[in-house]
């Protein structure tokens, strides 16, 4: 392979780490079976472009977080938040711990034609509960109110806007899927959220738990990636 083909070729490693709680706070806006097989250790390798998409977002986020150290000085990067309850927990972007009150800041990309869609109102985000998450585990861990915002970076032109969103309560959310994870059952099929899933097909199926799910997909899809990490719920 020459070193144009090499360079062409270029893509990010997987990160094969696996989070500290069951539930990704990030993960909460999507589908309760897409959560549950994340938190068996379900994931498949990516494709280069999607990896190298994802790969560029994230250092989009990491050049904002820098544009945030140099402006506000006292800033809490990747602080790590958890409902030990509840089992979920998530990195926030971005804590501006000098501000009155102390602003947790969370970071989100979109394309150009998203981005409108969100800066104009015609697009609902799907962060909802991401965002009550950590408005309220950072006001209990601070013991203060925490003002959270949500702050959309454009991803080709880097164009900055506030997204006010309105907070979704997580609780309930948490603890249908600590349920089902302890029951081993499935919940409800969510069609909001199927558009966009490759289990789709599969759980048009009949299938009753998660071990079901988890069989049917492996059987579709191969071995899925060993996970070193994988979360329990001890």
């Amino acid at each position: 392979m020459t070193i144009r083909d090499r360079l062409l070729s270029l893509h990010p490693h997987e990160d094969q780490s696996w989070p500290k709680s069951l539930w990704r706070a990030s993960g909460l806006g999507y589908c309760m079976r897409q959560q549950l097989m994340a938190a068996t250790g379900m994931a498949y390798p990516i494709d280069t472009s999607l990896a190298r998409k994802f790969a560029i977002r994230t250092g989009a986020h990491e050049v904002v977080q820098s544009w945030m150290v140099k402006e506000f000085g006292d800033v809490m990067l990747e602080h790590y938040i958890e409902d030990k309850d509840r089992h979920v927990g998530g990195h926030s972007d971005a804590i501006l711990v000098s501000a009155d009150p102390k602003v947790l800041v969370e970071i989100k990309t979109a394309q150009q034609f998203y981005f409108k869609n969100l800066k104009s109102g015609k697009s609902k985000p799907y962060w909802g509960a991401q965002i009550d998450f950590y408005g309220k585990t950072a006001a209990a861990e601070f013991g203060e109110e925490i003002d959270v915002i949500t702050l959309l970076i454009e991803a080709a032109s880097g164009e900055p806007a506030i997204i006010d969103t309105e907070p979704v309560p997580y609780e309930p959310i948490a603890d249908m899927l600590n349920v089902c994870w302890e029951t081993r059952m499935l919940p409800p099929v969510d069609e909001a959220t199927c558009r966009d899933c490759n289990y789709t097909h599969i759980c048009n199926e009949p299938l009753h738990t998660i071990d079901d799910l988890r069989a049917a997909i492996i059987k579709d899809y191969g071995t899925p990636i060993e996970r070193e990490d994988t979360a329990t719920d001890e």
